[in-house]
Order: structure tokens, then sequence, then C-alpha cells
């Protein structure tokens, strides 16, 4: 029922757990590329490097990838009834990481600003040099972090895009029915291709995964240092 999911831990299994989520499915009709094969890819590379370096201290980074995210999150939620939220310190769901040269973390509501995960995220962006912003509640579109906030775990999503397009991207967010939208062109570039046919690995920039893998990585590693003795 909650289809088929998957994961891999790095770092002490018994310590408090990091999640880095990159949901497998597609939307019939689509193929795919950069919701969410784009995350998938980025994952497993930051996963390999993590665990060519075997330097994780402090957490057990579980890397997940759920299936059945685009009906309702069901894969998630099968996972959270399976396995449980015990010891979960944060999660951060990366959706669409294959165009662009910066990163929003969204979905920030409550106190999520001052969490872990959030600052982690953050200071990883500020260490590579990568522009990222934040932005709250979004309505309309989720993905598998929700599942976790839910339970009451600090859970955002994190979302790569071109710098240039984030006005854009945040106008198209607060009002998706606007009549402006029907226009392709008109949209955020990285809902041009949403859930279409379109969605082809031909829209997909290397460096863009890249980007992401890294942002993964230098995140993890300043989770792990936040969990230091004494800091």
């Amino acid at each position: 029922k909650s289809g088929t999911n998957a994961f891999a831990d790095l770092g002490p299994i018994d310590a408090p757990t990091l999640i880095i989520v990159a949901h497998y499915d597609r939307v019939m009709g689509s193929a795919g590329a950069n919701d969410n094969a784009s995350c998938v890819a980025s994952v497993l590379s930051a996963y390999e490097m993590l665990r060519a370096s075997g330097s994780l201290k402090n957490i057990n980074v579980r890397f997940l990838f759920p299936d059945k995210e685009e009906v309702g999150l069901i894969g998630t939620q099968g996972y959270i009834q399976n396995q449980g939220i015990e010891n979960i310190l944060g999660v951060a769901s990366f959706e669409m990481c294959g165009i662009g040269d910066a990163f929003g973390i969204w979905d920030l509501r409550d106190n999520l600003e001052r969490s872990k995960i959030v600052m982690a995220l953050q200071q990883a962006g500020k260490d590579l040099g990568v522009h990222n912003e934040t932005h709250g509640l979004v309505p309309r579109y989720s993905s598998d972090h929700h599942r976790f906030y839910l339970k009451g775990v600090p859970a955002v999503g994190v979302t790569v895009l071109p710098k240039t397009d984030g006005q854009t991207l945040r106008d198209y967010i607060a009002n998706p029915n606007a009549f402006k939208w029907i226009r392709t062109a008109n949209r955020p570039i990285i809902f041009q291709t949403y859930h279409s046919p379109e969605d082809l690995p031909s829209t997909i920039d290397p460096k863009a995964l890249d980007m992401t893998a890294r942002i993964i990585v230098e995140t993890v590693r300043t989770f792990d240092a936040m969990l230091l003795p004494g800091t």
C-alpha cells in the first residue's frame, strides 16, 4: 500500500538521526527528470562522498528514498508507521534539484527558522558561497517532509532554482492560479516542465546536481558539528 521505500544509514547507528529525503516516484505521463530523479542522483552522490570520508561522529544520517510521494505522501506515511520518529532531530526533503544555481528552504512554520536543520542548511550555503533564501508556508505544494512535520519533527523542503528566478517563484507560489501563468514561459523555470512530459533529462544541469550534492554533504557535516559536546 505504501509502495517500496528504501534507505541507507551512515554514522553511529544509535546516535540522534538526521534524515535526508528524495522521493523516487513520478507522476504518470511525466519523464520525472527534475521531479525527482535529479534529487535522487544528488542524494546518492552525497551519500558516496560522506561514506568515503567516514567523518560522522555524532549523528546517524538516514538517506531515505520514499515511494508514492506523488499520491499523497503515502510512502513516507508508511515509513513513519513502520519505523517511527524516535530520536529524529531533523528532516530535509529535496525536491526538484536539477535546474539552478541557488536553493530555497521552504515550508518554514512555527519556529522552524531556528531549528538545527534550517541553520545547518543556511550555514552550508554560506560556507559554499551558494545563495539561499527561506519561505514560509507553501499551501498548494508539499513533499515528504510534511509527514514528519505533522509528527512534531523539525522538517523542511529544499528546492534548487536559478537565483534570478526567485521573485517569480514567490509570485507563482503565492497565486499559482493567476491568469498570467497560463502561458508556460511566464512561470518560474522549474515549473515550466513540472509534472509534464517535458520534464526530460535534457533540461537538467549537471552543475546543479553537483551543487546539491555538496550542499547536502556540507549540511550533514555542519549538523554533525552542532552536536559536539559543549556546543
